[in-house]
């Protein structure tokens, strides 16, 4: 992971202003207007998503998957680390603007 993504993913996080989330049962389709692409998330990668996306933060997402799917810490950590890193670098996620 480059220095930047880890920054990044140590900040707050929030969907980019041209990506529409939508839940499907134990999924997210997120749909970059921008790229005319779409992405699937699983239930991890959807859990990951919601907590950022709302206003969370690195923390709170691994507490979530750590909650809702019964692994340790350590797993879920290197878990979100990974999911965060790839919708930041597919542009999907950014850092919260404040101010």
């Amino acid at each position: 992971m480059s220095r930047e993504s880890e920054d990044d993913i140590n900040h707050l996080l929030e969907a980019a202003p041209h990506v529409y989330a939508r839940r499907f049962g134990d999924e997210v389709v997120l749909l970059d207007f921008e790229r005319g692409e779409y992405f699937s998330l699983n239930a991890v990668g959807c859990a990951a998503w919601e907590a950022v996306a709302s206003g969370g933060t690195f923390d709170d997402a691994v507490r979530s998957i750590v909650h809702e799917f019964d692994v340790g810490e350590v797993q879920a950590s290197s878990d979100v680390r990974s999911i965060l890193e790839k919708l930041l670098l597919a542009r999907l996620l950014r850092r919260r603007v404040i101010g």
